[in-house]
């Protein structure tokens, strides 16, 4: 295991972050204080959350550069640092401004369905796909960030989506499976603007996902509605699947 977070640097908020702008289960993301348009992530001070940070360390070394990725910038002692995208995740986008225009849903869709391509091309799974995990660049593209779930095919499982995303689904090693199921979700999320049943407890939920029911889909256009019935139907078998059913983009800009 890497020395990427010392004893200390897990214990407190490392000096060279100004401020915090985001805390998740085994993490910190803050802004670097002389280089305000980089971010610095950092675990919290527990063995789970060290060992999630050496995945992801790990993760995105394998994955190397893509369009629609976080960029790992530099990793030290004190974490890892990334760019900063000030609009931060899509869920958090939408909590500020709003829907974006069908068009730009739609562009998004097609991203993310590019970026875990290619994530799946290198023998890896997310496993943890949500709109919490996707980050909306200044120029309005897609960043898939938080890698500390992610394995290789067949390695064993370390973590898990949300119970909105994954059926409650729970596997002893990681199959592309797994993640296409998440996809649904995250189509329905990103196109409604809001998880599937939001309203609903985790009781309900998961009582209603166990019956094999599933929001209604009458306000997604046909197409799109289409692509989340089969992934939440089991009925891809890869990703690429899924991407011969995407719609041709016709404004594409």
């Amino acid at each position: 295991m890497s020395q990427i977070a010392s004893a200390s640097s897990r214990r407190r908020q490392p000096s060279i972050v100004s401020k915090i702008i985001d805390r998740g289960t085994y993490s910190y993301v803050g802004i670097i204080g002389d280089s305000p348009a980089q971010v610095l992530k950092w675990p919290r001070p527990d063995p789970d959350a060290l060992a999630s940070f050496e995945w992801e360390r790990r993760n995105l070394a394998l994955l190397g550069s893509n369009p629609h990725i976080v960029n790992l910038l530099w990793e030290s002692e004190s974490g890892l640092c990334f760019d900063y995208h000030p609009f931060r995740s899509m869920r958090h986008y939408y909590a500020q401004n709003g829907l974006a225009s069908i068009d730009q849903r739609y562009r998004w869709c097609h991203q993310v369905v590019s970026g875990f391509s290619y994530i799946h091309s290198k023998g890896m799974i997310h496993h943890d796909i949500s709109a919490r995990n996707i980050l909306i660049s200044s120029n309005l593209t897609v960043k898939i960030c938080d890698f500390g779930s992610a394995t290789l095919l067949g390695e064993r499982v370390h973590g898990s989506a949300e119970f909105r995303y994954s059926l409650g689904r729970h596997e002893a090693e990681g199959t592309f499976e797994y993640d296409l199921f998440c996809m649904g979700a995250l189509f329905y999320e990103i196109i409604l603007g809001k998880p599937p049943y939001e309203k609903l407890s985790r009781t309900e939920v998961v009582q209603q996902y166990s019956e094999r029911n599933f929001p209604s889909l009458d306000a997604i256009e046909p197409a799109y509605g289409i692509i989340i019935d089969n992934c939440w139907h089991d009925k891809y078998a890869s990703i690429q699947q899924l991407e011969t059913d995407l719609p041709v983009l016709f404004n594409s800009a």
